[in-house]
């Protein structure tokens, strides 16, 4: 048997009838700065994780590399990113259950070291210029070294990819070699609207990156002969030879020599194997960084890395075009046209430049996005189709809204636009006494863009909060601020809120293709505002827009008032208890203004 047949028979051996889904998530870890911590820290967070699962710890050359677990495996890639490995499953809710269980003991770890998780496809820093590759150094693995080295020749971003990217990779089942092939044809066609779909990046880029995609921009300048997509995947003749016979023939930078990484540079494995049997198919294999690489199995590696409610979304997604009944020749048949891998690059470049609405294979990404997703619903349990909402993004509702009117009842549209507009006139959504105004179509976000504010919020309010505290703290610093000495006695009296800031309103400019932001406005109030939005919000309920829209999503509006309301009658409750007294809040109140100075007045109206 020669070395083309070896990894042909490693090919068939792989084909089975299943139907799983198996999930490969990296994460960096931080400080709460997002800095990149050591080798030496993440060594010692694997140690604890082993103590604790129970787990048994990969070593080479002595140095911890890896923890194998019962349901999972973790290993550490070149730039220290962690990466836990799912075995495959049929059912996507022991997938929950293995990462919730993986999640439950690292929190744990981390929090005990003040470290975070970071799921983005490119790390923070390194996409706004903070840092560059050299602060994050190679995890101690010969491999890695020789990787790093051999990369300066091939690409301008090879010490990138290695150091400052992480993804979410999906493996699947294959029951035949035209079975795979299929596959991997669908899914290389929709790889560059997949990776828009999986996009999870920063939205702070320094003007280095073009809009989207910014880890395939990485990855598509690291190595031409081993990333991408390899010539002639998408013919339908296409076979496990052809696949071996490329890799074969392509330089291997690495072998296996008795379980050690041997380099090789610019050798191929049939220079090497000339006279001889290849020592490892396998890590022949792994050599190779296709958006879907083949193996004993088929991997789809072109999503960044995510949370994982994205990622079991992510997963759906998958499972219903591979596995569905109708969606893999349904596809194939709409993507008969694409025959060649420079349509998908092109298909991609123009993502990366425009995004949701660059013109990819004869229509708009977002429309593409819509179709695939309606038909991977259609396949789907219910259960399944629960998971797949959270891969919906905000242009994908957007269209929707917009196809809602156009293929709907006009005349129903009009009607519940006018109810709508007769409810704002008579509420009390006014601002200076003039009615504000709604669009029909309303702003809606996904769960996505919430996160993505939470966070923002959480990183801001820190900022605030140090600001403060070294006011309060630092005579020096305060000179800084030039306040006057009023209002400095007044920014110093002991508050009876428990954080430094107890409401505020901080509006931005957002840019929904990207996501990237700026800061326009600061405000310590905001009553008017939450009384318009309520008002709005109960306005919108009425339109047949709402109606559709809540027919297919789980559509909720934020709760502004009763939380708030809360917070101030518990500071009245400490008023209460500061002057002695017992009685309700509202006597609390009265009492409080009785006996409060101006100045305490003053300061008790604005809030």
């Amino acid at each position: 048997m020669n070395n083309i047949e070896l990894i042909c028979d490693y090919f068939k051996s792989g084909e089975n009838n299943h139907n799983r889904i198996g999930v490969e998530l990296e994460h960096f870890i931080c400080d709460n700065e997002y800095r990149p911590i050591s080798y030496e820290k993440i060594s010692e967070c694997i140690l604890e994780a082993s103590n604790i699962t129970g787990g048994k710890v990969y070593y080479e050359d002595g140095y911890v590399l890896g923890l194998k677990c019962e349901e999972y495996d973790i290993t550490l890639e070149p730039g220290c990113q962690l990466e836990i490995s799912i075995a495959p499953h049929e059912d996507i809710c022991e997938i929950e259950r293995i990462y919730k269980d993986f999640i439950t003991v690292w929190s744990a770890i981390l929090d005990s070291y003040n470290l975070i998780f970071i799921q983005k496809g490119v790390h923070p820093l390194i996409e706004n210029g903070t840092c560059t590759p050299d602060d994050f150094p190679l995890i101690p693995k010969k491999r890695y070294e020789f990787m790093d080295e051999y990369f300066k020749s091939t690409g301008i971003y090879g010490r990138y990819m290695m150091r400052t990217t992480a993804s979410t990779q999906i493996s699947i089942d294959y029951a035949s070699m035209e079975d795979a092939m299929l596959k991997m044809r669908i899914m290389q066609i929709l790889s560059p609207l997949f990776s828009l779909l999986m996009e999870n990046q920063s939205s702070n880029s320094n003007g280095k990156w073009k809009p989207h995609l910014i880890r395939s921009q990485i990855w598509n300048n690291t190595d031409n002969d081993r990333c991408g997509y390899f010539p002639n995947t998408l013919d339908k003749n296409y076979t496990y030879s052809d696949y071996a016979e490329y890799v074969y023939r392509k330089p291997c930078i690495l072998v296996n020599d008795n379980g050690n990484s041997l380099f090789v540079g610019n050798k191929t494995a049939e220079d090497i194997y000339e006279d001889s049997e290849i020592d490892s198919v396998e890590y022949l294999l792994s050599m190779f960084f296709p958006e879907v690489r083949l193996k004993n199995y088929l991997e789809i590696r072109m999503a960044d890395s995510m949370p994982i409610n994205r990622v079991l979304g992510y997963a759906a997604l998958i499972k219903g075009i591979v596995y569905g009944k109708e969606a893999l020749k349904k596809l194939d048949s709409m993507f008969e046209f694409v025959k060649d891998e420079s349509e998908i690059y092109k298909a991609e470049d123009e993502i990366i430049n425009n995004g949701y609405s660059a013109l990819v294979y004869g229509k708009t990404a977002v429309e593409w996005l819509e179709i695939i997703y309606n038909i991977v619903e259609s396949e789907l349990s219910d259960t399944d189709k629960k998971y797949l909402k959270s891969v919906i993004t905000l242009p994908m509702i957007e269209f929707e809204m917009a196809e809602f009117v156009k293929n709907g009842n006009i005349l129903e549209h009009i009607r519940s636009a006018n109810e709508c507009r007769s409810y704002i006139v008579n509420s009390t959504a006014k601002y200076k006494n003039r009615v504000v105004k709604s669009l029909y179509l309303p702003k809606v976000f996904t769960k996505r863009e919430t996160e993505k504010f939470e966070d923002l919020i959480k990183i801001l309010y820190g900022i605030f909060d140090k600001v403060i505290n070294e006011y309060e703290n630092n005579e020096e610093y305060r000179k800084l601020f030039g306040f006057s000495k009023e209002l400095n006695e007044l920014i110093l009296r002991q508050k009876n809120y428990k954080t430094n800031i107890p409401i505020a309103r901080i509006d931005i400019f957002y840019n929904e293709e990207n996501g990237r932001f700026g800061f326009c406005e600061f405000n310590t109030d905001g009553s008017s505002a939450m009384n318009e939005d309520r008002e709005l919000n109960n306005a919108l309920k009425l339109t047949g827009i709402y109606k559709d829209l809540s027919a297919k999503y789980n559509v909720e509006t934020f709760e502004l008032f009763d939380t708030w309301v809360h917070e101030v009658l518990n500071i009245y409750s400490e008023y209460a208890k500061q002057y002695g007294k017992n009685d309700t809040p509202n006597v609390a109140i009265v009492d409080f203004m009785e006996k409060a100075t101006v100045n305490e007045f003053n300061i008790f109206k604005d809030r």
